[in-house]
């Protein structure tokens, strides 16, 4: 070792983070205060036909025109405790490092919100939304996918939530192994040949029936979405924020510097007729 010493490789190896997938697809609403937002929602007015002249129009009943939309704001939190004497040996900058990485996680939590989320103690996913379409897969739990389960779900939401303008933001929703499936619902009991294609790099494109297909891999094999994306609002009340301790008596006694991250969400879908979902895909 001291005629040929030991050489460090500070190319880190990196755990890789699947985020982005539906986050930048929402609308997000940045807030300065408060930890509930509350808003409305406006119903349509419809018209009567056939009201001869010099008979009164009959009024609208608004008593249901006008509809709460009310969000609580939640809190994600993280920490992590670095030793003062690692980090200032480390010949890589671990503190940016361990930043970045809450970064990606953060963005990974997001998107897992948006589908996922419970709405008592997390901002309500898409899944957990009321009012959506429920669709029923052809097949059940034991599978497999058809062709006709992604029609329902495309179909599912009306016309009018599947604009020619919102089509890069309509998409379906769901993890990496149901999305192999779809790909792989072949022609027939005798024919091979897939369905949605099998010409070279289509498999990779992530798309079917002319939408993204979008991979959030903490969703159940059982649950599949479809959703117009511009209807499902996120409140912003507080990006991710990182703050670093180094003072107080137990740091000090432990050498220690302590990383805080939080972030204040809100969010649910605006809508329910956006959304059309599967809950009993193949498992």
């Amino acid at each position: 070792l001291e005629a040929a010493p030991v050489v460090f490789d500070d190319a880190v190896i990196l755990t890789p983070v699947l985020h982005g997938e539906l986050f930048p697809l929402v609308n997000v609403v940045p807030i300065s205060r408060g930890r509930r937002v509350e808003g409305f929602s406006l119903g349509n007015p419809s018209f009567t036909s056939g009201t001869a002249e010099g008979t009164a129009i009959s009024l609208f009943d608004t008593s249901s025109y006008v509809s709460a939309f009310d969000t609580t704001i939640y809190n994600a939190v993280g920490a992590m405790e670095i030793g003062l004497d690692f980090e200032e040996d480390s010949p890589v900058n671990i503190g940016a490092l361990v930043a970045q990485r809450y970064g990606e996680k953060a963005m990974e939590w997001l998107d897992n919100q948006i589908i996922n989320g419970d709405g008592t103690t997390e901002p309500q996913g898409i899944l957990n939304a009321s009012g959506t379409t429920t669709v029923s897969s052809t097949n059940g739990s034991s599978g497999p996918a058809t062709v006709d389960d992604y029609e329902g779900l495309m179909f599912g939401i009306a016309k009018q939530y599947r604009s020619a303008a919102d089509r890069a933001r309509t998409v379906f929703i769901a993890n990496d192994t149901t999305y192999k499936r779809a790909r792989a619902i072949s022609v027939g009991s005798s024919d091979a040949r897939r369905v949605f294609g099998m010409e070279v790099n289509t498999h990779g494109d992530y798309s079917l029936l002319g939408h993204d297909y979008k991979i959030q891999n903490d969703v159940g094999n059982a649950n599949i979405a479809f959703c117009n994306l511009r209807y499902y609002r996120m409140y912003r009340r507080l990006g991710l924020n990182i703050r670093v301790e180094t003072g107080g008596k137990e740091l000090a006694q432990k050498n220690l510097k302590l990383v805080v991250v939080r972030m204040r969400f809100g969010g649910q879908l605006e809508q329910g007729g956006a959304a059309a979902k599967i809950t009993d895909a193949q498992s």
